[in-house]
C-alpha cells in the first residue's frame, strides 16, 4: 500500500541520516518531488559490490576477509547502538571502493529494510518475510521479532561467503533456502576449499558461534564479533598467538593460547602478551664466597714469609667460617620450585543470573569469571531468585563450573466463571489469507 511505502521510506531516511560511521553510506538529503517521486541524495561511490568482487576474484585470503569484515562490523555496531537492525545484509549490499591507499574501503548500503527497535509502528505485515533468504536468520524466517542478533547471524554467513567464494546454501526456490536456514549449517570450509586451505581455525570458530540457530546461543553483539576478528588479525601478523574461542550464555570467551585451559571474557581491553622480567641480586653466600677467595689470594701474594702450613690453616679457617654461616648452601642445587599457577574459571548456573558469593561476600552474577590458584579449591555459593542457594567447588579441573538453581513455583490464579450474556454473533470472523510466499515489499 502507498501509505505503508511512505512510512518505510521516511523511516529509512530518518535512521540512515543519523548514522555517521565512515563505513555506512551517507545520505545528504531526502524527500518527495512535486510529482510525488521519492528520492535520496546519497554520496557518489566509485567501485563495485562485494558480490561482483567475489565473482571476479574468487575467495579472499583470511587477512583480506578480516579487513573487510571489521569495517562491516563497525558500521553495524553503530547502527545497533542507535536501535537499528539492517536485516538485509548480503554481498550485493556491501560496496568496495578505493579510499586513499585502501582499495577495500567498505560502504554498507541499503538500510531500506531496517527496523527501529524503539518504534511502536509495525511496518511489516505478518504474511511477508522480509530479507534475503540466503543470509536470513532463523527467527526472521519464522517471522518472529528480531534484534541485532539477526544481523550477527548474517555477518557469520557473510564471513563464510567471503572465505569460501560461494554462497553458503543452494536451492531451487526461496522456500528451500528458508528451510535450510532453519535446519542446516553451511559446509565446513575444508569441504569447499580443500584440506590444505589456509583459513585459521579461530575464524571458523567465530563463524560457528555467530550462526547458531538459537539467538540466545550465538554471539550477542556485532562489536563483540569485531573484537574476536581483531584478535585473529593480530595473530596472523605474528603479534600474538592464535586464539581459541568458546561461548557461554552468549558471552565470548577467548583462550590466548590454543593449548591452554585458561579462558577469559572477551572485552574492549586485552591482556598484555609481554612476559614479565624479574631481576635477582646474587645470593649472599656467593658474595661471601668471592670475599673468602679474594682474601686467600691476597694473603698468598702479599706475604712471602708465611709458610705453606700457616697458609693452609688460614684458608681452612676461613672456609669453616663461611660454611658454618651458610649451612648446605654450597652444595644445594638451584631451586626449581615455582609459584602456584593461576587461571580463570567461569562459574555458571541454570538459569543464569544467580548471585555468586565467597565467604559471604557477593562477587557478581552468573556467568562470572573467577581467578583460581592451583592447590587451593574454593567453595562458592550461587543464590537464585527464590532465595535458595547451591554450592559449587572450583578446583581447577573444569573451565566452566555449573550449578542448577531451584525454579520458582508458578501458582495458577483461580479463574472465576462469568456467564456470557452477550448475543451470539451472526457471522463468524473471517480468516486472514496468510501466504508463505517470499515477496519484495518494495515492488508494491
Amino acid at each position: 500500500p502507498r501509505g505503508e511505502f511512505r512510512k518505510r521510506f521516511f523511516n529509512e531516511a530518518k535512521v540512515c541520516s543519523r548514522l555517521k560511521h565512515p563505513n555506512t553510506i551517507r545520505i545528504h538529503d531526502y524527500g518527495t518531488t512535486q510529482d510525488g517521486v521519492y528520492y535520496f541524495a546519497m554520496e557518489l561511490l566509485d567501485g563495485r559490490t562485494l558480490r561482483e568482487t567475489l565473482r571476479d576474484e574468487g575467495p579472499f585470503t583470511a587477512q583480506r576477509a578480516i579487513h573487510v569484515m571489521r569495517q562491516i562490523v563497525g558500521a553495524l555496531a553503530e547502527a545497533h547502538e542507535n536501535g537499528v537492525v539492517h536485516r538485509d545484509l548480503k554481498p550485493s549490499n556491501i560496496f568496495l571502493c578505493r579510499h586513499s591507499d585502501n582499495e577495500d574501503f567498505v560502504k554498507v548500503l541499503d538500510f531500506g529494510l531496517v527496523k527501529e527497535l524503539a518504534s511502536e509502528i509495525s511496518l511489516s505485515r505478518r504474511d511477508v518475510v522480509i530479507g534475503s533468504p540466503m543470509y536470513m536468520a532463523p527467527e526472521q524466517v519464522e517471522n518472529q521479532d528480531v534484534d541485532q542478533r539477526a544481523d550477527v547471524y548474517a555477518l557469520g554467513l557473510l564471513l563464510w561467503t567471503i572465505l569460501a567464494g560461494r554462497v553458503p546454501f543452494s536451492g531451487n526456490s526461496p522456500q528451500t533456502l528458508l528451510l535450510k536456514q532453519i535446519s542446516k549449517d553451511p559446509p565446513k570450509l575444508a569441504e569447499v576449499l580443500g584440506p590444505q586451505h589456509e583459513v585459521p581455525e579461530a575464524l571458523e570458530q567465530l563463524i560457528a558461534l555467530a550462526i547458531q540457530k538459537e539467538p540466545s546461543r550465538r554471539i550477542q553483539a556485532a562489536r563483540e564479533l569485531g573484537r574476536g576478528l581483531a584478535m585473529v588479525q593480530r595473530a596472523l601478523t605474528g603479534e600474538r598467538p592464535m586464539p581459541r574461542f568458546e561461548l557461554v550464555h552468549g558471552r565470548l570467551l577467548v583462550y590466548d593460547d590454543p593449548d591452554s585451559a585458561e579462558a577469559r571474557a572477551l572485552g574492549p581491553e586485552t591482556l598484555s602478551d609481554e612476559p614479565t622480567v624479574e631481576t635477582r641480586e646474587p645470593h649472599a653466600h656467593a658474595r661471601r664466597s668471592r670475599w673468602v677467595t679474594a682474601a686467600g689470594l691476597a694473603l698468598f701474594t702479599g706475604s712471602g714469609m708465611v709458610t705453606a702450613t700457616l697458609l693452609v690453616a688460614l684458608l681452612a679457617a676461613g672456609w669453616w667460617w663461611f660454611a658454618a654461616s651458610n649451612p648446605q648452601e654450597d652444595v644445594q642445587a638451584p631451586s626449581t620450585e615455582q609459584a602456584p599457577a593461576t587461571r580463570w574459571v567461569v562459574i555458571d548456573s541454570s538459569p543464569p543470573g544467580g548471585v555468586v558469593s565467597l565467604d559471604g561476600m557477593p562477587l557478581g552474577k552468573t556467568p562470572l569469571q573467577v581467578k583460581f590458584t592451583e592447590g587451593t579449591p574454593k567453595v562458592y555459593q550461587i543464590q537464585g531468585a527464590t532465595g535458595e542457594a547451591v554450592f559449587v567447588v572450583v578446583d581447577g579441573k573444569q573451565n566452566v563450573v555449573r550449578g542448577t538453581l531451584p525454579q520458582p513455583r508458578r501458582v495458577q490464579p483461580r479463574r472465576e466463571v462469568i456467564p456470557d450474556t452477550r448475543p451470539a454473533e451472526a457471522t463468524k470472523p473471517s480468516r486472514s489469507n496468510s501466504s508463505d510466499e517470499v515477496r519484495d515489499p518494495w515492488s508494491q
